[in-house]
């Protein structure tokens, strides 16, 4: 009986040291093979990270460029400017507090300008890319949930559908209106790169106090924030 416990005592032994070989190597190699988040710098310097979400990649935060691709500035107006609605060629604007954390706002002439608004290997989605984003995270209804940040950090109160699973974390922030500005903390608006008319064109809009994705149309002149995907 002795014997067998000393068997026993060294098979466990060996056991043990087998596991802690195998999770050591797994570690390893996990860290090795590790593809990081791809870095895309615009024509400004700006950096941003990606994320793919189903079988597309999307950057993680908002655009926050200045300058069209091929270098030309992109025209800006003061906050306090009372012409922004009468433009009908591209621009841009910072947010009411001047404050760019969250990107810049982007009329839809300079989403749609030939000179080109996203990065190199970037461009603005489509509304087909849009739906088959929302189609993967399971609809209109329960979308906005999984591309929002969590809490309520910029977000307003209740915000407490939101899970941020996909990585997006989308933000809420101001939009830039004819005149002056809609100012606050409780949705988050992007452009898609598709028109409606001569006069408007497609956004998205995602709620602080619900999990569903808007699609809906509105002015060009609107001055709202951009993501990109990848081409």
């Amino acid at each position: 009986m002795e014997k067998l416990h000393i068997v026993l005592r060294f098979l466990r032994y060996t056991l043990s040291i087998l596991i802690a070989i195998v999770f050591i190597n797994f570690q390893a190699c996990s860290s090795d093979d590790a593809e990081p988040a791809e870095k895309i710098k615009d024509i400004d310097g700006n950096v941003y990270t990606s994320v793919k979400i189903g079988d597309q990649i999307w950057m993680v935060e908002n655009l926050n460029v200045t300058k069209y691709r091929n270098s030309d500035p992109i025209p800006t107006l003061d906050r306090d400017a009372l012409t922004w609605g009468d433009l009908t060629t591209g621009a841009y604007s910072n947010y009411y507090d001047n404050s760019t954390t969250n990107g810049r706002l982007y009329n839809w002439y300079a989403v749609n300008d030939s000179r080109g608004l996203a990065p190199e290997g970037w461009h603005i989605p489509t509304e087909a890319e849009w739906t088959t984003l929302i189609n993967f995270l399971g609809g209109e209804s329960v979308a906005g949930s999984k591309l929002k940040e969590k809490g309520t950090v910029h977000w307003c109160e209740p915000n407490d559908d939101a899970t941020n699973e996909t990585g997006f974390t989308a933000l809420p922030g101001d939009w830039r209106l004819d005149v002056g500005f809609g100012i606050g903390c409780g949705d988050a608006s992007f452009w898609s790169a598709d028109e409606e008319s001569m006069e408007q064109a497609h956004n998205l809009f995602l709620f602080n106090g619900s999990g569903e994705v808007s699609r809906v149309y509105n002015n060009k002149y609107l001055g709202w924030g951009v993501r990109c995907i990848k081409d």
